[in-house]
């Protein structure tokens, strides 16, 4: 099961006070499992769920929270019967078809044929935002007419040229970003390669709002070692 992934150390999660809470989340709800750990300090990275999240999404893990059954030798391609019938059910929003309608197909036969599996979610959060990876040659206006977005909302949002070119793997807010972090990420210590802009990226916090918390004039970067404020302003010492 896609949950299983959470359940390495289930025996101490259970002991433990703080993770206590979190066997009242259904064992299917990968995304609070996600969120939950990441609030109760089981791992320190900052985009923790969202990386968990990605993982069972971009594989379609949560297909295996929906107890079907695969037969040994089962055949993989619906082509490979004899006049099949297909049986449509709505009961499965997440389980898409190729056709893009949001049904989920199941082969009438001796067997039971895996759902056929097509788009995978593109949007994830971060700091409750919406955001999402950029795709190899994708542009910026195939990016806006995908999630329709006007022209000036990409670049606003994400704080760039309105000219700027999209690079593959790069994180792209589709939503304003926050004034501060959510709560956890008080403040962050700077590394090598760090810049300004790079850790308002990764947090989801809009660049001005960075460089006042931390009491930094405009284009100035920390250095390595430094330690920001996310949250609140940084005190006077």
């Amino acid at each position: 099961r896609a949950e299983d992934s959470f359940f390495d150390h289930s025996d101490f999660l259970r002991s433990t006070s703080r993770y206590s809470s979190l066997f009242n989340i259904n064992s299917n709800d990968y995304k609070s499992w996600a969120h939950g750990l990441k609030k109760a300090g089981y791992a320190t990275n900052p985009d923790y769920a969202n990386m968990i999240i990605r993982t069972i999404e971009q594989n379609g893990l949560y297909v295996y929270d929906q107890d079907y059954k695969f037969p040994v030798n089962q055949p993989t391609d619906i082509t490979q019967y004899n006049n099949p019938k297909v049986i449509e059910s709505n009961r499965e929003p997440n389980l898409i078809p190729s056709g893009g309608s949001a049904k989920k197909i199941i082969q009438s036969s001796a067997y039971s044929i895996n759902p056929v599996m097509a788009r995978i979610p593109r949007i994830s959060e971060n700091n409750r935002v919406q955001f999402i990876i950029v795709k190899e040659g994708e542009t910026k206006e195939k990016i806006e007419d995908e999630f329709n977005l006007l022209k000036w909302e990409l670049s606003k949002y994400n704080e760039l040229k309105n000219d700027f070119i999209p690079i593959p793997g790069q994180m792209l807010y589709i939503q304003p970003k926050r004034e501060r972090a959510e709560p956890g990420n008080e403040n962050y210590t700077t590394v090598n390669g760090d810049t300004m802009y790079k850790i308002a990226q990764q947090f989801g916090i809009k660049l001005k709002s960075m460089y006042e918390m931390n009491r930094m004039s405009d284009g100035s970067e920390p250095e390595v070692g430094s330690e920001l404020w996310l949250r609140s302003i940084k005190p006077v010492r």
